[in-house]
């Protein structure tokens, strides 16, 4: 199921019913499937909220981390910015 929903964000589909008439019509969906039947809309609506929370929680894991060293990238580049101006 992950990599049907993955493939369909890809595709840019962005309903759960545009995935399922893919996964009936579209052969890069059935391949995907390798022969199982096509998931109904609210098997992959489901899919899609059980998993969200997780993927949440480990998106925002280092937020911290990242917020302090994208401040100090930041200031170093003003600074070099400032300096090439001079120049």
């Amino acid at each position: 199921m992950f990599f049907i929903i993955a493939y369909a964000m890809l595709d840019g589909v962005n309903t759960t019913r545009a995935t399922e008439k893919n996964c009936r019509e579209n052969i890069n969906y059935m391949w995907i499937l390798r022969g199982s039947s096509a998931p109904d809309h609210n098997t992959v609506a489901r899919f899609i909220s059980s998993c969200k929370i997780e993927i949440e929680d480990n998106a925002n894991k280092y937020t911290f981390v990242w917020k302090k060293a994208i401040n100090k990238f930041y200031e170093k580049l003003k600074i070099k910015v400032n300096n090439l101006r001079y120049l």
